[in-house]
């Protein structure tokens, strides 16, 4: 592959000249799929053929929407599919719509077929190349992605996600064991959107609450540690109870442990603690907004 570059539109007017423009009635537009263009790659013949062709893809969205198309720099963005299949987009900050506004998806992408190093590289002519994205589509439209608003109660079978100190979110435990680590968020008027992965269930029993992270597993608490432990069964030790505090946010307490889960700021992390740690805080819970 040949590596090429961008000039200043001065030089090239000093430099070239006009030799005819394409028929556009022969233009063919291939419609194709993230999975089908990664097992072209391999296979040399059909590897040229794709090259520098005009494709579509249907249904997808972008990574990075919301965002600027590229800015003041150059910028890489993700096209996804609904099965979480990317492709790379590369935005050039010389076009037309570089401060533009990814739209949100899932929509249609008409885009050249490029290749840098070993993958495929795609590169949008112009907005046109963008069919049917709703204009009025937002964050929570886009797929994995839900809207979550700030409760005072907690319903049983119903999704939430914690918040600590206005801006902290807790993520599940990944491992059989660990700490909420965060992420930060930014609410508006008191509502969210982030990947409903990062949500939990609070389940109503006889026996206080579970709380089932998005994976199907429970948070429970055996031993001496501050920390969490997830498991596919219901242990003795995975039932909570939850008070809504004065502040609006709750004291949600595992039952045989009697430990309260905690934000740490020393930590920068979620924890469960005996006693009220210094400089920590209850989370907020934010329920999910169902469509």
């Amino acid at each position: 592959c040949y590596e090429t570059t961008f000039m200043e539109e001065d030089v090239l007017k000093a430099h070239a000249q006009q030799n005819g423009l394409p028929d556009v009635s022969k233009i063919d537009t291939l419609t194709v799929t993230i999975p089908q263009l990664k097992k072209i790659m391999s296979n040399k013949d059909e590897f040229v053929k794709m090259t520098s062709r005009l494709v579509k893809f249907e249904g997808v969205y972008w990574e990075d929407a919301g965002k600027e198309f590229a800015g003041t720099a150059n910028a890489n963005r993700n096209l996804v599919d609904k099965e979480g299949n990317k492709i790379l987009f590369r935005n050039s900050a010389y076009s037309t719509f570089s401060y533009d506004k990814i739209p949100y998806g899932p929509g249609d992408v008409v885009a050249i077929l490029g290749v840098y190093g070993q993958d495929w590289q795609l590169t949008l002519i112009d907005k046109d190349g963008l069919m049917n994205f709703d204009p009025n589509a937002g964050p929570e439209d886009v797929p994995g992605m839900a809207k979550f608003k700030k409760v005072n109660a907690v319903q049983s079978g119903k999704q939430y996600i914690m918040v600590a100190d206005n801006a902290k979110m807790a993520q599940p435990v990944s491992k059989n064991y660990g700490w909420l680590y965060v992420t930060d968020v930014t609410p508006t008027d008191d509502v969210v959107v982030v990947n409903e992965s990062n949500a939990f269930t609070f389940i109503s029993t006889d026996n206080g609450y579970n709380i089932q992270q998005a994976d199907g597993r429970y948070l429970y608490m055996e031993g001496t540690f501050n920390s969490f432990q997830v498991g596919e069964s219901i242990v003795e030790a995975a039932y909570w109870t939850v008070e809504p505090q004065a502040n609006g946010t709750m004291k949600i307490t595992n039952k045989v442990m009697n430990k309260w889960i905690q934000y740490s700021s020393s930590f920068t992390s979620f924890g469960a603690y005996d006693s009220d740690q210094e400089g920590s805080f209850y989370p907020v819970l934010y329920e999910k907004v169902e469509k």
